[in-house]
């Protein structure tokens, strides 16, 4: 009694500006919010605000302008079995949620979480958005569980601030009457699938992160030899063929080893006709290089808090990736 109703909150920027964390969770039917509600919490969410949202709730997502694009949703479909679903580690909080969830108990074996009372609105998560658990795809195709985006959606790396964490099912295990708390029962053990609710709470209030996307060997202009990619892995590059040699990530003229007998010059001495190129034709930056005809060239030092190959790349002025 005395409950003030949801409007008086997502109505009202300024009542929705008091509160970091918010949850709307099922309401047992599809209640699409009236008026521009969903536009103020979508603001919010841009602000900084985090949003957990459960089944029914994807009415929210769907009707925010922006987040829509997050999945393909396909809401109103049978709900699905008790089953084990797969724990998505292609990530690094990925690999962090599955390894907790195994030191609590909570899996039956790494990587695979118990789940009840599973429901089905949507197929696919659409990037930047992350995927956290699904149905094994061999049983049941195209069910994500859980997933998470960033806000303001699919903007630029780096600008995001809010965060909305979205479940597709419930978490019910109450067994008493009435309101809360009397409606949770006798104190128990802690479910597996509470236990997952738990830990996605913590990771919900936790420190937005950008997405990182990994660049590729012709991003980074590169021809040859090994860098990192910006995400903290390595790349290989390749090698360069003929009678080129790998220098700085760019495939040059290998230094001559002495004259032929062809008149093609003097024991160490560039090859007859070459042409030196300079630094900046190879897009080297700093450090040592060779001009292809066998003579060194200094492309000179980094300015202060870069380093040269700090970045993982060769001859580039960089630092190394949070």
């Amino acid at each position: 009694p005395g409950t003030p109703p949801a409007s008086a909150l997502f109505a009202d920027p300024k009542e929705l500006a008091k509160y970091d964390v918010i949850i709307i969770d099922c309401d047992g039917a599809p209640v699409f919010p009236p008026g521009n509600q969903a536009a103020n919490l979508l603001a919010w969410l841009d602000a900084g605000g985090r949003l957990l949202a459960s089944h029914y709730a994807d009415v929210w997502l769907v009707s925010a302008p922006g987040l829509f694009g997050a999945a393909a949703w396909i809401p109103g479909q049978a709900a699905l079995p008790d089953l084990t679903a797969v724990v998505d580690t292609t990530f690094q909080r990925g690999q962090a949620f599955a390894a907790w969830l195994a030191a609590v108990g909570a899996s039956p074996m790494l990587g695979q979480i118990p789940v009840q009372q599973v429901r089905h609105d949507l197929a696919l998560v659409n990037y930047p958005a992350q995927r956290w658990l699904y149905a094994n795809p061999n049983q049941i195709p195209f069910a994500p569980i859980a997933f998470t985006l960033d806000t303001p959606f699919g903007g630029q790396a780096g600008q995001a601030c809010g965060r909305v964490l979205f479940t597709d099912f419930h978490v019910a295990s109450g067994t008493g009457t009435g309101h809360f708390p009397d409606e949770c029962g006798a104190p128990a053990p802690m479910t597996p699938q509470e236990k997952v609710l738990e830990y996605m709470l913590f990771d919900l209030a936790s420190c937005v992160q950008p997405v990182c996307v990994p660049r590729t060997c012709k991003d980074l202009w590169l021809q040859c030899g090994l860098a990192q990619d910006g995400c903290g892995n390595q790349i290989d590059c390749g090698q360069c063929l003929f009678d080129l040699t790998c220098n700085g990530g760019h495939c040059v003229p290998a230094l001559p080893h002495g004259d032929d007998g062809g008149g093609g010059g003097s024991m160490g001495g560039p090859p007859d006709g070459c042409v030196p190129a300079d630094c900046k034709l190879f897009n080297i930056e700093c450090g040592p290089a060779s001009d292809g005809c066998g003579h060194p060239l200094d492309c000179g030092t980094c300015p202060p808090g870069v380093s040269c190959g700090g970045g993982g790349i060769p001859g580039q002025c960089g630092k190394p990736a949070n």
